[in-house]
Order: C-alpha cells, then structure tokens, then sequence
C-alpha cells in the first residue's frame, strides 16, 4: 500500500540456532528506517527451566514490553563435564543414523564455554572420516552483540547431582570458581549489565535436600562476586513455587508465579 508505514518485529535466534533471517525486501519505492531503542533489553542464562516456552524468560519480555534473548539449553551444566543434554544412554542425538556414538559424560560441554561459542553443543559434535567423534565450536564474537541492560542467570540444576557425589570431579569448590569466573567475564563483556544470580528456587520439603549442596556454592559464588556491585543475588528461599511431576521442573502455575517473582526482583534495572 503507498504512503504506509509499517513496524515490523524480527526475532532470529542466536548463531548456531535453526531459525534466521537471510533477507528482507520492500517494494519499489519503499525504503527502511531503522528504530530508535527504546526498550529496556533483558538477558536470561539457563537450562530447560529456562528454554520452557512458558517460562519467566518468555513471560517477563512479553508481560513488560522488553527486548530479550534467553541464552539456554536443556540439561546443560554451567561446568564442562558435566551435565545431561545427551541423554540417558550417554548419546548424541543424530538424526539421520540409529548408531550414534557414544559421548562420554565428561565431554559434556557445558554453559561456561557454550555461552561463547557460536554453536548449540549438541551441533559441534561431528565424526570424521574414520567414524571418530570430535567436537569444534568456533567462538562468538560476544562483544559485538547488544548489550543487555540485565542479564538473569538461572543454572545449576544439572550441576546439582555432580556436586552432591563428587562425579568426575565437580565439586562445590570448583562449581564457585567456574561460577566466579563465568560472571567475571559477563561482566567484563557487558561493563554496564545488572547481573543476577537466581538460588534454585525448588524449596519442595521432598526435592529441596537434593540442591542443599549446589545452593552453598553459589551463595560462596555471591560472596565472592560482592567486590563487584553490578551483580545481584536473587534469593528465593522464601518463594513457594508449585514443582511438576519431575521433581524438577515448575509446573504451569509454578511458571506463572515466576514471572511476577522474578520481574519484582529485577524491574530497577529495567525501568
């Protein structure tokens, strides 16, 4: 239509992802004006709580009228060697072959060094031409990107099990240092980002024991990062989220709930 200007919305996800946007076109004539910002821009850092479509990481930018990306990945860890995207049976998932290779445990790549690579885990994995697994994600160029005016770290969940046995290593003590080191960074990338750090909020009487030992290393994390005023500790302890069937993951009203909990918690850095 002539003389009519339109506003559109692109959302594409992060490289490595399996949606993107190759081009757009307008009619002869038309031109493109790009937008002042005008939003307040949130990131979210997590696993499959995260990734949920009906998670706080959808809800909150949509409820409040922010620019997002939410920078998750079901069952990834923050430490390398660590946990579960793989699968049950110690796997890769490939869709075009039944005997896929096995990947042990701990070359489970997780969300310290995924954050900066280009691709998903799961798409760096590749077998050469001999049938050998090898994994090669190139890094991403971080500090080219946008920079959030928060980021929200809500991870652990899948690092929980291995602190609590000592499994390959993980322990409390360098959960923290990878935690410290892993917001250090952020900070360092995006000097002028409100960084908070969600306490897994799972304080069902039955489920909460299970991360008693992950929630000590984050808080030792905090304490560590206190030198650094840009970064929050979100404290959950009092939150009653509804669990699902799992054991693990909030049930639709427990994600509901989130995202008034979570947006009280972080709106300053937003308004």
């Amino acid at each position: 239509m002539e003389d009519t200007e339109h506003t559109a919305v692109i959302k594409v996800t992060r490289p490595g992802g399996k949606s993107g946007l190759k081009y757009v076109e307008t009619s002869k004539g038309g031109s493109f004006t790009k937008s002042e910002k005008d939003k307040k821009y949130v990131q979210f850092i997590g696993d499959s709580i995260s990734e949920a479509s009906s998670s706080y990481t959808f809800t909150i930018p949509k409820e409040y009228n922010l620019d997002y990306s939410v920078i998750a990945y079901s069952g990834i860890a923050l430490q390398d060697g660590a946990g579960w995207y793989f699968g049950s049976t110690g796997t890769i998932w490939r869709p075009t072959s039944d005997d896929t290779p096995k990947l042990k445990r701990e070359d489970c790549v997780g969300m310290e060094s995924a954050y900066f690579s280009v691709k998903r885990p799961k798409e760096a994995y590749y077998l050469d031409e001999n049938g050998d697994l090898h994994y090669d994600n190139p890094a991403f160029d971080v500090s080219s990107d946008n920079a959030p005016d928060a980021i929200v770290i809500g991870i652990g969940t899948n690092d929980s099990t291995y602190i609590r046995d000592n499994v390959a290593g993980v322990n409390g003590e360098n959960f923290t240092k990878t935690y410290i080191e892993f917001v250090t960074k952020l900070s360092t990338v995006y000097p002028n980002a409100q960084i908070y750090i969600i306490r897994p909020f799972n304080n069902v009487a039955e489920y909460s024991p299970l991360y008693d030992d992950l929630r000590a290393a984050i808080v030792n994390a905090v304490n560590g990062l206190k030198s650094n005023a840009n970064v929050h500790y979100i404290d959950t302890t009092s939150w009653n989220v509804e669990i699902s069937g799992d054991k693990v993951h909030p049930s639709e009203k427990g994600y509901a709930d989130l995202r008034d909990l979570v947006y009280n918690e972080i709106k300053s850095s937003l308004n």
